[in-house]
């Protein structure tokens, strides 16, 4: 989310800048009135609790069944579960109680600077790791030789993946924590503003262009080139037990991506148009409502991972049933026995 704010927040401060407008208009803060905060504390309540509750499920049961720990294209999604599971039991009811209370709760700089991390670091982690998993997919689907051993694994795999998780770390851990400039909080606004790495030279471009706008295009190029081939190869493999497997690989991590982009892409096209030169006051608002329904995909990507796993839908189908035929059995043993003691 912060990607998006800070593209916001940068765009507005040029416009600011080349127009010297007034504090109307003003898209600096995430905290508009396009939507009421009362609204915003409802919706993200009514939906952070069961996004909890499914990626909990989900990583309960990736992480203890050995056959799902152990296949290789679960691993991504269960580094984005893990990732997700931390802003939706941190970011996610930070915001909430700011929308509650309409100022930041614990109001000192360690508690922004945690929440700054928070909001970046998982979110980012999950962006880029979603577009190495569209090329990693081309490997395990196409070119599965590639991880057919022990080493290769090691080399193609795993340490990628560490690579990735390091990175994200040093650097977010940095541009918050030691970047060279000083930061400011607000804390009549979300996250207690924002980091001032965005405004730095070097720090705050290379986030937006490398970690952001560079991830996206390459995830958008490894999508469609599985698309492609998928396309080229299904009429020679479609009876083919392995297909199928590689075939629901695909369909997970697509509509992962897809999830995502549905919900970055206004943002994006808002931006551009406002680029261009074009202002106003709907385009401000609509900003705003795009900016907010970018919560929506760390509350609704545990869903597309549930979807893909038919075995865990059968377990939790499986495990309500068994609770309301307990239920059901219960209730008719009680009323049997008032019945009967209304009889004697």
């Amino acid at each position: 989310m912060f990607f998006f704010y800070k593209i916001i927040l940068m765009s507005s401060s040029i416009n600011m800048a080349d127009e010297n407008s007034s504090n109307d208009t003003d898209l600096s803060s995430s905290d508009d009135d396009s939507i009421p905060n009362n609204i915003r504390f409802w919706i993200l309540l009514f939906l952070d609790i069961p996004a909890v509750s499914c990626t909990i499920f989900l990583l309960y049961h990736l992480l203890l069944k050995r056959q799902l720990r152990q296949a290789l294209h679960n691993h991504i999604v269960i580094l984005i579960l893990i990732n997700i599971l931390m802003c939706q039991l941190f970011d996610m009811p930070f915001y909430i109680v700011f929308y509650h209370l309409g100022y930041v709760w614990w109001q000192a700089p360690a508690f922004c600077l945690f929440w700054w991390l928070m909001d970046t670091g998982p979110l980012s982690f999950c962006t880029i790791l979603l577009a190495y998993g569209s090329f990693e997919r081309h490997i395990l689907i196409f070119h599965s030789n590639l991880v057919s051993t022990r080493r290769k694994r090691w080399i193609f795999h795993y340490i990628p993946l560490c690579c990735v998780l390091i990175y994200c770390f040093v650097f977010y851990s940095y541009a918050i924590f030691f970047a060279p400039c000083q930061n400011t909080f607000d804390y009549d606004q979300s996250v207690c503003s924002y980091p001032c790495y965005f405004d730095d030279p070097v720090l705050g471009p290379y986030d937006t262009i490398g970690n952001g706008f560079v991830v996206a295009i390459l995830n958008i190029i490894a999508d469609i080139g599985l698309i492609v081939r998928h396309m080229r190869h299904r009429h020679r493999m479609q009876q083919n037990i392995q297909w199928r497997k590689y075939r629901k690989m695909l369909i997970q991590l697509l509509s992962m991506s897809a999830l995502v982009f549905v919900f970055t892409l206004p943002v994006l096209f808002g931006l551009g148009i406002e680029q261009c030169g074009v202002t106003s006051e709907i385009l401000h608002r609509i900003l705003g409502y795009a900016y907010f329904f970018n919560y929506f995909i760390i509350l609704l990507l545990p869903y597309p991972c549930f979807i893909a796993f038919p075995e865990l839908r059968r377990t939790l189908y499986g495990r309500i049933r068994n609770v309301l035929r307990l239920q059901h059995i219960n209730t008719v043993t009680a009323v049997a026995v008032l019945h009967k003691q209304q009889v004697q």
